[in-house]
């Protein structure tokens, strides 16, 4: 069962996120502060992390990104998503492997997932 690491300041919508994937054959991890998913990673390792752009703390999406990928060598696929889009050179900037527009489609969503599920042979 491959795991997701969603982080957004939206509990509401982690929620969500949480019923709809476990319901689509994901382990679900939520969380609403980019400190804490840094810890899970310290025993964890996720196949995939979500990271909303825009969160109510100094850290937003992009540098969380950017940390994983650049200074914490994050081997697997990380996907940004926003209701504010980001240019290819913000994506390429913190190495991000997509973006999904919010509000998204629940089927897109699992979509893409499963998409670089398969891309990693999961």
């Amino acid at each position: 069962m491959p795991t997701v690491f969603i982080l957004d300041d939206d509990t509401n919508l982690l929620a969500a996120l949480d019923i709809w994937l476990s319901g689509n054959g994901f382990k679900v991890h939520t969380f609403s502060y980019s400190g804490d998913l840094m810890s899970a990673l310290n025993t964890s390792m996720p196949d995939i992390i979500l990271l909303d752009v825009l969160l109510s703390e100094l850290k937003d999406g992009k540098n969380v990104c950017t940390e994983l990928k650049q200074q914490r060598q994050f081997p697997n696929k990380i996907f940004l998503f926003s209701a504010t889009h980001i240019s290819n050179e913000e994506l390429i900037k913190c190495d991000a492997d997509g973006f999904i527009d919010k509000p998204f489609e629940i089927q897109h969503l699992l979509y893409t997932l499963n998409k670089s599920l398969q891309r990693n042979d999961w």
